[in-house]
């Protein structure tokens, strides 16, 4: 549904998951936490389900994706949460990848609900892969 574009929603959702990969590159997190790989899956998810909501034809099928989105991200959170709990540091790496979890899950619900209710902006059609 290209009336329904919200680049600033992908590339949040393309830059969390950049940074997830990052953090979790280090050898040090990788060896701490074994889900590594788990974390690496479910973050694709969620910019992949995103671009598949804008190429939706009617808008039923860009709430669906937008739900598996959802699903992803709050599946982050808990894992990055959990984290946060074994990790026993004060400053644990996971917090700012959870706060930006957190504004993304806003952004996503904010835009479902102007859809369902049929109050989304429309904007110019934007290109998101280069």
């Amino acid at each position: 549904m290209n009336m329904y574009h919200d680049p600033e929603i992908w590339e949040r959702s393309r830059q969390f998951c950049s940074d997830l990969y990052q953090l979790t590159a280090t050898d040090s997190y990788y060896q701490t936490f074994y889900y590594t790989p788990i974390l690496r899956q479910i973050a694709v998810l969620v910019p992949t389900h995103i671009m598949l909501a804008y190429q939706a034809l009617k808008p039923d099928v860009f709430i669906r994706h937008l739900d598996f989105t959802l699903g992803a991200a709050y599946e982050l959170r808990t894992l990055l949460m959990f984290n946060v709990l074994l990790d026993f540091e004060e400053k644990s790496p996971n917090r700012p990848l959870i706060h930006k979890i957190n504004i993304l899950i806003a952004s996503i619900n904010l835009l479902r609900e102007r859809v369902q209710t049929g109050r989304a902006p429309r904007p110019k059609r934007t290109i998101l892969w280069t």
